[in-house]
Parts: C-alpha cells; structure tokens; sequence
C-alpha cells in the first residue's frame, strides 16, 4: 500500500448535549455551548491538531454537526471544557466513527472522549466511545472506561456520569470532579514516519 493512505480515521457528530439530571431533560438545553455545531466552531470549542504526516480537517457539515478528521500520522481534536459543581448530570451526542488501517504497523482511531477533570485542572479518569483500526494498544481499566462502537454506523450515546463513575471508574472519586472535558478526536500513527 502507498504510504500516504496508510491510515485515516474521523469522528462526525451530529449534536451532544450535557445537561443537569433528571435524564429525560438532557435533550432540554446543556452545559455545553454551541452543542448543536450551528455556530462557527470557535463558539464555545477548541480545536488542535498536529500534523505529523498527511493532513486533517476541522469542519462543520452542512447538515449540522461536525466532522474530525485525520489522515496519516498525528491527530486533529476538538474539545471543550465544562466546570461542573457535581457529577448528577446526563451526557447525550449522536455519532459516527471512522478508522483504517491499510499499513502493516500503522493503527488509527475515532473517538468521543470525556475526561474528568480534578481540581487542579488534571485528567483523573476518562470514558472513551472508540472505534479502533490497527494494532493499537486499548487503555482500559483503572482510570479508563474504553466502550467499542461500531464503525460507519450512527451511535446515539445517553449517558448518566454519576453512574458511569460510579459503576466503572470506581477508583475515582466523584466529589474531586470539577469539569468535564468532551474531546471529539481522530488520530493516526504507525512505526515510520510518525
């Protein structure tokens, strides 16, 4: 295989909302600004990339939402921070998630990622919805819930982060949590080059 189209990978996101339980509320308005992607993406959002080889793309669709993209080795991200005053709150998003890997020792990946965030502003743990290609190595267990979803296929995500951490980031303790990092990623690397 051409070493250019070793590896690519996108997240695409229609819409996500983080809302202040009761969860039959979470579509009612969120925590998160511009949840929806009808404003220009630097409305309540971050993006970074790095571009080791190839190229990526940060971009709404013209149907709403959002794409992250990735092609070859690095990583383009969009994420934002919430600050949160407890944990009783629901998380909702619909999305797709891309990934290949047509090289032999290259691994790419599509994610939704929230991270919990202590007080001093570092990560303690992280829930990642992940399509994976590759031979990547999967963090899972300790301070990472890792849940697969399948690839090319609309995912409608609902939820409850009191229970999510409750039930399987056990070693964390709800009450240190002071915001909430959703971070939308598309990543590729492999053994040359990147």
């Amino acid at each position: 295989m051409s070493r250019k189209h070793c590896c690519s990978s996108a997240a695409i996101l229609v819409a996500l909302s983080l809302a202040p339980v009761p969860v039959a509320a979470m579509t009612a308005g969120g925590l998160l600004a511009n949840g929806d992607f009808a404003l220009p993406l630097d409305s309540g959002w971050t993006a970074s990339n790095r571009d080791l080889v190839g190229y990526h793309a940060l971009a709404p669709m013209e149907d709403g939402g959002v794409q992250v993209r990735k092609v070859q080795c690095g990583y383009a991200r969009l994420s934002q921070e919430v600050a949160v005053e407890d944990v009783a709150l629901a998380f909702s998003a619909r999305l797709k998630l891309r990934a290949s890997a047509e090289t032999p020792g290259y691994y790419a990946y599509g994610a939704l990622a929230l991270e919990y965030l202590g007080p001093d502003g570092a990560a303690l743990a992280d829930t990642r919805y992940l399509l994976l290609a590759g031979d990547a190595p999967v963090p899972d267990g300790g301070a990472h819930h890792v849940i697969p979803v399948p690839g090319d296929t609309w995912v409608d995500i609902d939820t409850d982060l009191a229970a999510e951490l409750r039930d399987n980031l056990p070693g964390v303790d709800a009450g240190r949590v002071s915001a909430i990092r959703v971070v939308l990623e598309s990543f590729g690397s492999g053994t040359s080059a990147c």
